[in-house]
């Protein structure tokens, strides 16, 4: 009778092992004591890694307790007291300040617009002139034009012209320059202009120059 190579007595106790899934890759003594010492050592490793750590880590060291007497306290709360004053008499200082420098461009700004309304004035009374001087009635009617929309201008920046032919006398407004007979017009009404006068924001800047009826 043939003998059957497939077995079991023929194989191998690695193929067997191998067939029933069991590993025979069994270390040596030798070889296990060495993998006991390589993990010895890692742990080593690891725990000397471990020292470093926490000799490095910043020391957390709790606030001081500060204690003081009462004395000491009532000194620092007059301390306070002084700086939140002073820095109130600071905050008050600026808004002076502040206001005064406030007013003060306001105040240039009206010394400005008065020094050239007095600039202006005599090219304006010239208007008055010509008119008198002018018979074309075209040529009347540009210059008045002119007139009015210079005056306008000036009413913008809150400058009036002041009335004064065929209104009574105010010395508030008007400068009587000289007093005339027989102007048809009664006592102490203006009768003629000579210099126009003007107000910026209701106050004079410039007097009227006028004739007064006697």
């Amino acid at each position: 009778m043939k003998e059957r190579h497939d077995s079991p007595l023929n194989k191998s106790a690695d193929e067997l092992a191998q067939e029933m899934g069991i590993n025979l890759d069994i270390k040596s003594p030798d070889k296990q004591s060495e993998s006991v010492q390589e993990n010895s050592k890692e742990e080593k490793v690891k725990e000397k890694f471990k020292q470093k750590l926490e000799e490095n880590k910043p020391e957390e060291k709790e606030p001081p307790l500060v204690s003081m007497t009462q004395e000491e306290w009532n000194g620092v709360k007059a301390q306070m007291a002084k700086v939140l004053n002073d820095y109130k008499e600071l905050e008050k200082d600026f808004e002076n300040f502040r206001v005064r420098c406030k007013d003060s461009v306001v105040v240039a700004k009206q010394e400005g617009l008065i020094q050239a309304v007095l600039a202006l004035a005599p090219a304006l009374d010239s208007f008055k002139k010509a008119k008198q001087m002018t018979l074309d009635k075209t040529l009347l009617g540009g210059i008045e034009l002119i007139e009015k929309s210079i005056l306008s201008s000036l009413e913008k920046l809150h400058v009036n012209k002041i009335d004064a032919v065929g209104k009574m006398f105010d010395p508030q407004l008007h400068n009587a320059v000289l007093l005339q007979e027989g102007t048809g017009q009664p006592s102490g009404i203006v009768a003629s202009e000579l210099e126009s006068g003007y107000t910026l924001d209701g106050k004079v800047i410039k007097y009227s120059q006028v004739v007064v009826a006697k």
